[in-house]
C-alpha cells in the first residue's frame, strides 16, 4: 500500500501539492487518456505497485507498469464511479445544473434518499434513489454515495459469505441493520451485500468498497484495530470514562459534517486531568491529546498521510474545545489521539459539534 510522510500543518500553512490535488479533482472528462494523466507524486494509489492491469480494469481505476493501480480524475472523496459512459436509467429525484461534479455529488449527502449522481461532462446531474439497471450513455457517469458518518470504509471486498443482500435503494435499511447486528456492508455497483469477517478478510476486487460498522480505534504498540459504535468515550455518557495511559490510543471518526451543509465543525471533549494542545507533530509525547482532519483523498480508513491540526478554543482540567476547518471541502474524517505517560488523564465523552 503507498504510504505518505505523517505530519499535521497548522491553519496558516498551505501545501503546494494540495492545491495541484484540488485542481485535478475538479477536473471531469472521459477520455482514458486524460483522466489517467496524473503525475506519479499527485496519484492515489490503491493496492500494491505489482497489481495486474485486470484488477485495476475491474474497479474503473487506472494503471501504469511498475506503480500499480491509482484513482482517475473522475474519482472524489465518499464516491465510487463504477463505469464510465453508463447511466442507471429511471429513479431520478433531482434533475439540475450545478458549477462542477463535485457540487452535484456533495448535494447528494443533502438529500436523505440520494443513493447515486448521474453526472455530464456540462456539470448537469440527476440524482437518484437507486441505481442498479444499467445502460450504455457515452459522455455520462454514475457515482454511488458512500458517505455514512456510522461507517469506516476500506477499497475492495470481502472473501466471507454472503448473510444478505439489498438493493442500493435499501441502502438506509441495510446500514441500520449491519450497526445493529455488527455485520459489514459491502458496496458494488448492482447491489449492497452484508457479511460476517475482519480486516484479514479484505481481498482485491476493487469494483466494491467494504465498510465496518463504528469508529476505528486503534493501539499502537500492539497494532490492534478495532471498529467499535459504542464505547465509554463516545456513548453520550459522562459517567462512563477511559483512563489514558502510556500507550497511544487514536480514533478517526467518519465524515463528522454528513448530512450537513457545514464544512466546519468543533469537537469538545469531558473528561478529567485533561492536556489538550494545537500540534504540527503527529507523534504523541508526554501526556496530551490532540485533534486533526485528513487533507489527501483517502480510499481506506487510515493513520497515516498528511493532516490539518484542529485549533484548540478553550481548555481546562474537564473540558477541551476544538475547532476545525475543512477548507469548504467534505471532511472524510476527524482523529483524536491521546497518550498519558502518568495514567491521569479520563476521556469521558467525545462530541461533534456542527
Amino acid at each position: 500500500m503507498f504510504s505518505m510522510k505523517n505530519y499535521i500543518m497548522d491553519n496558516e500553512q498551505v501545501y503546494p501539492r494540495l492545491i495541484c490535488l484540488v485542481f485535478f479533482f475538479k477536473m471531469f472528462q472521459y477520455s482514458t487518456e486524460d483522466i489517467c494523466n496524473i503525475g506519479a507524486d499527485l496519484r492515489v494509489y490503491v493496492g500494491d505497485k505489482n497489481d495486474a492491469k485486470s484488477l485495476c480494469d475491474a474497479g474503473n481505476l487506472c494503471h501504469e507498469t511498475g506503480y500499480g493501480c491509482y484513482l482517475s480524475k473522475n474519482e472524489f472523496p465518499g464516491f465510487k464511479k463504477y463505469k464510465d459512459n453508463w447511466d442507471c436509467s429511471g429513479s431520478d429525484i433531482i434533475d439540475e445544473q450545478k458549477g462542477s461534479i463535485e457540487d452535484c455529488l456533495y448535494h447528494c449527502d443533502l438529500v436523505s434518499n440520494c443513493m447515486a449522481v448521474l453526472t455530464s461532462t456540462t456539470n448537469h446531474c440527476w440524482l437518484k434513489h437507486q441505481c442498479e439497471n444499467y445502460q450504455q450513455l457515452v459522455n455520462y457517469g454514475v457515482h454511488h454515495n458512500l458517505i455514512d458518518n456510522q461507517l469506516s470504509c476500506f477499497i475492495g471486498g470481502m472473501d466471507q459469505s454472503v448473510d444478505s443482500v439489498y438493493t442500493t435503494a435499501e441502502k438506509t435499511q441495510a446500514i441500520t441493520y449491519a450497526v445493529a447486528n455488527d455485520k459489514v456492508v459491502v458496496f458494488s455497483a448492482t447491489n449492497i451485500e452484508l457479511k460476517t469477517g475482519d480486516l484479514n478478510n479484505l481481498n482485491k476486487e476493487y469494483d466494491k468498497t467494504t465498510c465496518f460498522a463504528g469508529n476505528l480505534m486503534i493501539n499502537e504498540i500492539d497494532n490492534i484495530k478495532t471498529f467499535l459504535t459504542n464505547h465509554a468515550m463516545f456513548d453520550k455518557q459522562l459517567t462512563t470514562c477511559k483512563t489514558i495511559t502510556s500507550t497511544p490510543l487514536k480514533i478517526r471518526f467518519p465524515w463528522p459534517t454528513s448530512g450537513s451543509a457545514n464544512h466546519n465543525f468543533s469537537i469538545r471533549i469531558d473528561g478529567e486531568n485533561l492536556n489538550c494542545y494545537n500540534s504540527r507533530i503527529l507523534t504523541l509525547t508526554g501526556s496530551n491529546i490532540i485533534v486533526y482532519v485528513p487533507l489527501d483523498h483517502q480510499i481506506n480508513a487510515v493513520f497515516e498521510g498528511n493532516y490539518l491540526s484542529c485549533d484548540l478554543q478553550s481548555v481546562n482540567a474537564t473540558s477541551c474545545n476544538f475547532s476545525c476547518n475543512c477548507r469548504g471541502k467534505k471532511c472524510q474524517a476527524v482523529y483524536v489521539n491521546s497518550q498519558d505517560y502518568e495514567e491521569r488523564m479520563k476521556i469521558c465523552e467525545i462530541t461533534k459539534i456542527l
